[in-house]
C-alpha cells in the first residue's frame, strides 16, 4: 500500500499559518486559549503528558530523523493533523535564530485552583509577581523537579506561555498544575480557608529559611524580582523566613531562592 503523504501549506496567507503566527501575541495566546510549542524534545513530553495538540507544521528534514519520524507517527496515531511547510513560513513561526523544523499549536492546560487546596499533604508554590520569563520557567521547573503540588502565579506574573518561558520551563510545564491569573487576595483567601499554612521568602523575615517550619500543608511564596514579596501576602503569612546573606551581595536571583526554599521543604518533609 503506497505512503499518504501529509497536505503541504507553502502559502503564509493559509489559515493555519495565520492562526500559528497570531499566538506570538499574548492577547491572542489569552482570547485563544492556544500558544505555540517548539522543537522535537518539548513535543515528545507534551505527548507522553497528554496534553492536546490541535496540529504540527514541520519541514521535510524532520523525517530524516528518527526522533522526527518517530514524533509524526505518535501524532498521527493519535488523530493529531500534521501539516509540511516549507522552510520560509517555518522561519516566520519560530522563536529561535535556528528553527528546529517542527512546531505545535497546543491547547492550554487549564486547572481548578480549589482542587490544589485539597490534597491532605498540599505542597504549593505561590509565585506573586515574577515578571522575568527565565525566572519564572526555572521556578516551574524546580517545583516539579522537587514535587510540588501545583503552581499558582498571581495576577500581573510574566504569561507562561511566552516562549522563553516555556523554553525555561525544560518541559516542566507539562509535569505540574500552574493555575495563572490568580488575583493575590483571593490566593491567599483561599489558602488560609483551606488551612494551608503561607510560608513567604523575603528579606525581611526574622527567621532564616533553616528555622521556618515547611511541614504539613503548605505553601510558600516568592515574589517580585525587585519589589519581592506583596504586602498582601506578608500580611498573611504565618511564618516569613530569609535566606542569610554572608558575603557582599545585595540579594539572590528569585529563581535560585525559590529553589533553596523548595529543597528545605523537600529535607523537612522527608524527614518526618
Amino acid at each position: 500500500m503506497s505512503k499518504v503523504e501529509d497536505e503541504k501549506i507553502t502559502s503564509a496567507a493559509n489559515r493555519l499559518i495565520k492562526l500559528s503566527r497570531s499566538l506570538h501575541r499574548r492577547q491572542k495566546r489569552d482570547e485563544t486559549g492556544l500558544y505555540l510549542v517548539e522543537g522535537i524534545r518539548p513535543l515528545e513530553e507534551a505527548l507522553d503528558a497528554g496534553v492536546t495538540l490541535k496540529f504540527i507544521l514541520y519541514v521535510p528534514q524532520v523525517t530524516g530523523k528518527v526522533r522526527g519520524r518517530d514524533l509524526l507517527a505518535k501524532a498521527k496515531n493519535a488523530g493529531i493533523p500534521c501539516y509540511q511547510v516549507t522552510e520560509n513560513l517555518l522561519v516566520q513561526l519560530s522563536f529561535t535564530e535556528t528553527p528546529q523544523g517542527v512546531i505545535a499549536v497546543v491547547q492550554k492546560q487549564r486547572y481548578d485552583f480549589s482542587l490544589l487546596l485539597t490534597r491532605p499533604d498540599s505542597f504549593l508554590l505561590l509565585v506573586d509577581g515574577v515578571q522575568d520569563p527565565g525566572n519564572m520557567g526555572t521556578m516551574v521547573r524546580t517545583a516539579a523537579a522537587a514535587g510540588v503540588h501545583g503552581v499558582i502565579l498571581t495576577r500581573g506574573a510574566v504569561d507562561l506561555y511566552n516562549d522563553k518561558t516555556l523554553r525555561a520551563t525544560m518541559g516542566a510545564v507539562f509535569q505540574v498544575p500552574v493555575v495563572e491569573d490568580v488575583p493575590t487576595e483571593e490566593a491567599v483567601e483561599c489558602l488560609r480557608d483551606a488551612g494551608i499554612r503561607l510560608v513567604a521568602g523575603d528579606v525581611s523575615g526574622k527567621l532564616t529559611y533553616f528555622e521556618g517550619s515547611f511541614t504539613g500543608r503548605v505553601a510558600i511564596a516568592v515574589g517580585n524580582e525587585g519589589a519581592g514579596v506583596s504586602r498582601t501576602v506578608l500580611a498573611a503569612a504565618a511564618e516569613i523566613v530569609k535566606i542569610p546573606l554572608l558575603g557582599p551581595a545585595e540579594s539572590l536571583n528569585v529563581a535560585v531562592a525559590t529553589g533553596i526554599l523548595l529543597y528545605e521543604a523537600v529535607r523537612q518533609r522527608s524527614s518526618r
